[in-house]
């Protein structure tokens, strides 16, 4: 389970690009969803009627992160490609690799995560919403839980998953308090409770210009959605590509502890990736 979630973690942004930032001992535990989460559910079973809370200052607020991020110039872009080196602190001279990929164009999302290279290579791929991982190329891949790829967002392009939510009826949207002068909005998918558990993101924005400063986001256990850890991405360098915003310096701590940069050098949008980017890697185990 230790390598899943650190997959996960980079998943939402690369084998790891979401490797968790815990700030506590209390962060590095288990946490399990509560009826304090953003979206809270009446009566039982994964489909009960939720609270969706969508106050006027929270839109607000995304509205104008999405504007500072470009979405006026998004356009048709709903595909990405990413790639750089992700470096461990104290080991400058120990890069790897990253590669993040993502298609949001079809019915299905669709994303691809790499970290290393060769047979040690690690890899996360959608596989056309059946989930599948490999932890060494050479050893091809196996499932993982659904739970696993809704957990998988491409917070590296804040853009592709704020935009969405000034329209989805679904999409919980809170401002909350800060106590660093930024502004705290918490965002989650209602559409169920499973999907509430991975969702919930909370952004912290920059005051003036609106940009994400960094967003805590959770890491669910390979078994169960509301048992997870939590994660955060800090973003800077932020540089217009094709008029979308895009952070090119991303700092993470894993699970394991390590913290890590990950620096963006190379940076494509279109209007979709090609599928068989997005499958399975190697042979089934």
């Amino acid at each position: 389970m230790k390598v899943l979630c650190f997959c996960v973690t980079l998943l939402c942004i690369s084998l790891s690009a979401q490797v968790p930032i815990a700030t506590s001992k209390q962060d590095r535990q288990v946490k399990h969803g509560t009826a304090d989460d953003v979206c809270v559910f009446s009566g039982n079973g994964d489909s009960a009627r939720a609270a969706i809370g969508r106050d006027d200052a929270a839109l607000a607020a995304l509205q104008r992160a999405i504007t500072a991020l470009g979405v006026q110039a998004q356009g048709t872009s709903k595909y990405a490609l990413i790639s750089g080196t992700a470096v461990e602190d104290g080991a400058s001279d120990s890069s790897v690799p990253f590669l993040w990929e993502d298609d949001l164009s079809g019915s299905t999302r669709e994303f691809r995560r790499e970290l290393g290279a060769g047979v040690t290579k690690q890899s996360l791929t959608s596989n056309h919403g059946s989930p599948v991982r490999s932890d060494r190329e050479d050893i091809g891949s196996k499932p993982v839980n659904g739970h696993v790829a809704m957990a998988t967002q491409p917070l590296h392009v804040p853009l592709f998953v704020l935009a969405p939510l000034a329209d989805k009826k679904n999409a919980a949207l809170q401002l909350a308090a800060s106590d660093d002068g930024s502004v705290h909005l918490r965002t989650a998918n209602c559409a169920s409770r499973g999907q509430s558990f991975v969702t919930t993101l909370d952004w912290f924005l920059d005051s003036s210009s609106y940009l994400p400063l960094r967003v805590t986001y959770r890491v669910p256990s390979g078994t169960d959605a509301s048992h997870y850890r939590l994660g955060t991405l800090e973003f800077s360098d932020y540089r217009a590509v094709s008029g979308i915003v895009t952070p090119f310096s991303i700092r993470a701590r894993g699970i394991d502890g390590k913290a890590r940069t990950f620096r963006v050098e190379s940076v494509a949008f279109g209007e979709h990736g090609n599928a068989t980017d997005f499958g399975r890697v190697g042979g089934a185990r």
